[in-house]
């Protein structure tokens, strides 16, 4: 038989001592060997062979230690990280990879388990040992985390990289703490870009630090250009900020034209940190009159705070001669409330 190769295999009889020269043909397993030899020096090529089909010519372009492969040249590795352009990730590697961050909301970053290093509710720092996370992580992201048998959430806020360790300022908002972690260890933590990722809440109430107060503060016989602390005040974390301030200002005047009254919200008693939150009336009196005024205040504005800030309603009035100036939570429940923008 001619030889079937290199579309299928070839099947030889092999003769016994026995048998004659002609049965099996002799001079036929000759020939069919050769034309399968001949076929398999094809299919292999002879050096700098032409036959597109050849192996010498289909390999001709794979020079060097490329032309061997180890496991040496296999890499195993969830994240990737040191994108190699000569080793192959194994099946493993592949999945967990797309996992993390092709298919999920939520993304592993790193097999390190952080330990909580301060605690100032609702802020935290978790650091990371032996890992530099600045170039994974960002401000602003999401981040989820296991502990003491329940998921949480939180905002990153800050995070440096010293001495060889991250460390990560989260924003727990009003439902979620960082427990002591020699107490309760921290597990799978995760990370995100995404608006709404899964599970997370986006009641913007939960991301928010706010005081309200229904009271009266106000001076008399106030002094001319001086600042006076209402006595409310709203300690917002590190972050930025979406701030509201509302209350009502209150002035009242004694013998006059004009009476004049300005209120803010500001990181000082004495003056004006942040003049988007300043706020004033203008009243003309009758001379000799006594007529006061309420003035409904509402400001906003962004705060970005690289540390934790209390801030403070605070007024005055530039008119010599009134009788009363302050803010009231009586007339206009007062609030300060700030939101996290990350949201």
């Amino acid at each position: 038989m001619a030889t079937n190769y290199p579309t299928d295999l070839d099947n030889f009889d092999n003769p016994s001592a026995s048998d004659k020269l002609d049965s099996p043909s002799h001079s036929k397993q000759h020939a069919d060997v050769n034309d399968a030899v001949e076929a398999l020096e094809a299919k292999v090529g002879k050096d700098g062979s032409s036959d597109t089909s050849s192996h010498d010519y289909k390999l001709s372009g794979i020079t060097g230690t490329a032309k061997a492969f180890s496991t040496a040249d296999v890499i195993d590795e969830d994240d990737m990280a040191s994108d190699s352009d000569e080793k192959v990730p194994t099946q493993q590697s592949v999945k967990a990879y797309v996992d993390n961050n092709a298919t999920s909301d939520w993304n592993s970053q790193t097999d390190v388990i952080p330990t909580r290093t301060s605690a100032d509710d609702p802020t935290y720092v978790i650091q990371f040992a032996g890992v530099d996370l600045t170039s994974k992580v960002s401000v602003g992201q999401k981040i989820s985390w296991v502990q003491n048998g329940s998921t949480r959430y939180g905002f990153v806020t800050a995070l440096s990289y010293s001495g060889g360790n991250t460390s990560l300022t989260l924003y727990g908002g009003t439902d979620y703490d960082v427990d002591d972690t020699s107490t309760h260890a921290i597990s799978d933590v995760k990370f995100s870009s995404m608006k709404a990722p899964y599970g997370f809440p986006l009641d913007p109430d939960k991301w928010s630090e706010e005081v309200a107060d229904s009271d009266i503060h106000q001076t008399s016989s106030p002094t001319a250009n001086t600042w006076y602390d209402s006595g409310v005040s709203l300690s917002i974390p590190i972050g930025i900020w979406n701030v509201y301030n509302q209350h009502a200002l209150y002035v009242e005047a004694t013998s006059t034209n004009y009476i004049q009254a300005v209120s803010t919200l500001s990181s000082s008693t004495s003056s004006s940190s942040n003049g988007e939150f300043d706020a004033q009336s203008l009243v003309k009196t009758s001379t000799n009159d006594t007529d006061s005024t309420i003035v409904p205040v509402a400001t906003s504005g962004i705060l970005s705070l690289s540390s934790k800030t209390t801030f403070h309603v605070i007024y005055y009035t530039p008119t010599s001669g009134v009788a009363t100036v302050g803010v009231r939570g009586a007339t206009s429940q007062m609030i300060i409330k700030a939101t996290i923008v990350y949201l």
